[in-house]
């Protein structure tokens, strides 16, 4: 009874030993790898000054003609100001819009 107690109890650690070295031997090592991670960096590009807008500058006592032009002149500032606003935009951020995108309208007569 002895003997067959301890052919189990060594039958048990033969077991786990094997189980031990099987599971040692299953795993890779580790290899050290490098991780590219994106660090935010702080925009350094100076914003454009707001203009004064020739709409601003409208009392409503003016002809329809005047205020016709002055609109026009409005939007034509408003256009130029994006624009400005869009490249200090794009110089922060690093992204590059389209061609054509940037590019002032043209004036039509």
């Amino acid at each position: 009874m002895r003997r067959e107690f301890l052919t189990m109890i060594l039958g048990v650690l033969g077991l786990v030993l094997l189980a031990a070295i099987l599971a040692g031997c299953g795993s890779a090592p580790s290899i050290p790898a490098t991780v590219s991670v994106a660090v935010d960096k702080p925009c350094d590009v100076p914003v454009p000054d707001k203009p004064v807008f020739p709409a601003e500058a409208l009392t409503g006592a003016e002809d329809i003609f005047t205020i016709g032009k002055t609109l026009w002149a409005d939007h034509k500032a408003r256009q130029a100001y994006e624009l400005k606003l869009r490249t200090a935009l794009d110089g922060c951020t690093g992204k590059q819009e389209a061609a054509g995108a940037l590019k002032p309208p043209k004036n039509k007569p």
